[in-house]
């Protein structure tokens, strides 16, 4: 075994060093007496102690990241948004467009996690390559960034399951009344639930494959059994051709681009592979190709389902106009030609697909804060980086994050108003809605989005400076093409974060401002008095 004190004097090598892939490339190696696997023998020479089992096989891997980013249930979340704001040709084009510069996200991720594969992800390779005098500050703006992203993630889609299932109360029995609270009750519920299948490594493993299948058989009953039953069909013109802008911004591709954020929240958290990078064999192998099997297996399923469900969105006045608040749940009503029970069972189908995908993106967002908890990234971070004995996982750490996840449920209830719009624009956006309602729930929307990018964005920077040209490159690296990757990763996610900061519509009020930027305020403001009042003294002290 490796002692503490050992642990405490092993100085990590610097990223240009051959001694980092050297200690990757033998298979068994020696500390003291000890025989370890190259696996271990690189996160010991990293300086951090190996505390999680290996227990993931490729599969699994492939499952969680699947599940967590789930292209096309992002799609249904948000279905109407992007028609309403950009027309059906927005939507379909858009999840093309998205899909290939997500390509050159996952080949700069996978380039890096082949490369120096830690749970830490974007965060630790921030503080490996940027300058020294910019290590420890950029890894760590990375880490609360990538921290907040997956807690925004969880807690979206935890309220967007509860109004779905408030949606199907509505449909089968229309007096009822759905309230904000009960909104808010049962997406607490939905997160305590699935936070249950995270409290073992085991039933972790078991449950994101079981999850994955359930989820690809959701996806193509709710692709092919709705457009077979419909009697009426849009048709390929309106697929294809349509558009719309009810933003208010005089250029249509403005409003193209505002209507592509549906397409980027489908594709949203595509890093989660990235940092169960200590839990599988071979990380620098297998974390790439199950990054890659994500996004292709994503669009896959999105395209042709966003396409069905167009097709079947005929009566788009009544789909997006809804009393159950739920325009997926109306067109699944209209193409089963009025049948309750079924389109209540299709509802369902998303709405445990919902339940997958949360469990999964609550094992991504705790191994980001166990992660950044080693480095002192957050406060109390000795008791957030304990792993369970038993169990192999860090259980404080998602237990943290749970409570967060509900605390971001609670935040719109301070004001009703605020809450309801929030609560009937994320999913149920009609033509006649105000500005003011939809940019509300566009400005939650986006955080998940611009978060994990900014995080993407600052060790993709570093790594094209030329003091890294020497950094040992992973069993994944496609050379100068990789370099290109890299280039265009940092076009589009920067492009990207800065065009989901301006107004969503125009003219701009009080009403229809876009509070992303405000959220971003908030986030930097608490990191600016952390990092002054604690962090910059214990945050990664171990290098220095």
């Amino acid at each position: 075994m490796v002692s503490q004190s050992d642990m405490e004097d092993k100085t990590p090598p610097p990223p240009n060093s051959d001694k980092t892939m050297a200690n990757r490339t033998i298979h068994k190696t020696h500390e003291e007496g000890t025989v370890v696997d190259a696996d271990t023998s690189y996160l010991i020479s990293s300086g951090y102690k190996p505390q999680l089992q290996r227990k993931f096989s490729w599969m699994q891997l492939f499952s969680c990241a699947f599940i967590v980013t789930n292209s096309w249930l992002g799609v249904t979340g948000g279905f109407s948004t992007g028609l309403t704001v950009g027309g059906s040709a927005t939507v379909i084009y858009g999840l093309i467009i998205v899909a290939v510069f997500n390509v050159a996200i996952i080949i700069s991720l996978s380039e890096l996690v082949s490369s120096m594969p830690n749970a830490g992800g974007q965060y630790f390779w921030a503080k490996k390559l940027a300058p020294p005098s910019q290590s420890r500050i950029s890894a760590y703006i990375c880490g609360i960034c990538n921290l907040l992203g997956g807690l925004t993630g969880v807690s979206s889609g935890a309220v967007a399951a509860s109004y779905m299932i408030l949606g199907c109360i509505n449909l089968s029995h229309p007096d009822f009344d759905i309230k904000a609270w009960q909104a808010f009750l049962i997406a607490v519920v939905f997160i305590l639930l699935s936070s249950l299948l995270n409290f073992h490594e085991s039933v972790i493993t078991k449950s994101v494959v079981l999850g994955l299948w359930w989820c690809l058989m959701s996806c193509y009953a709710i692709t092919i059994i709705p457009a077979a039953v419909a009697k009426e069909h849009a048709g390929p013109i309106f697929i294809f051709n349509s558009t719309e802008n009810s933003s208010g911004w005089s250029s249509t591709g403005m409003a193209f681009l505002v209507g592509m954020i549906n397409a980027n929240y489908a594709f949203g958290l595509i890093d989660a592979g990235v940092h169960m990078a200590e839990e599988i064999p071979e990380p620098e192998k297998n974390v790439p190709k199950a990054l890659f099997m994500a996004v292709g297996i994503g669009f896959i399923t999105a395209w042709p389902l966003a396409c069905a469900l167009i097709d079947c969105a005929v009566d788009i006045d009544a789909i997006a106009g809804t009393s159950t608040g739920v325009p997926l749940l109306q067109l699944f009503y209209l193409s089963l030609r009025n049948n309750v029970a079924g389109s209540i069972f299709m509802q369902l189908l998303v709405v445990t697909s919902y339940f997958w995908c949360i469990a999964a993106a609550q094992t991504y967002q705790s191994r980001i804060c166990w992660a950044f908890s080693r480095d002192q990234g957050l406060p109390f971070s000795r008791l957030w980086s304990q792993v369970h004995p038993r169990s192999k996982v860090p259980v404080n750490a998602h237990i943290l994050c749970v409570c967060f996840s509900i605390i971001l449920c609670i935040l719109p209830l301070a004001s009703t108003t605020a809450f309801n719009r929030y609560i009937k624009t994320i999913i149920m956006p009609t033509l006649e809605a105000s500005l003011e309602e939809l940019t509300l729930t566009l400005s939650l929307v986006t955080g998940v989005i611009i978060f994990p990018y900014i995080s993407i964005i600052i060790p993709v920077f570093y790594s094209l400076l030329p003091r890294n040209k020497d950094v040992p490159k992973g069993p994944f690296n496609l050379g100068r093409w990789g370099t290109v990757a890299r280039v265009f990763t940092i076009l589009y996610c920067t492009t990207v974060s800065v065009i989901y900061c301006f107004p969503y519509a125009m003219p701009v009020t009080a009403g229809d401002m876009n509070y992303i930027s405000a959220v971003i305020g908030l986030v930097a403001l608490y990191a600016a008095i952390d990092w002054f009042m604690r962090a910059r003294k214990y945050f990664d002290q171990k290098d220095q």
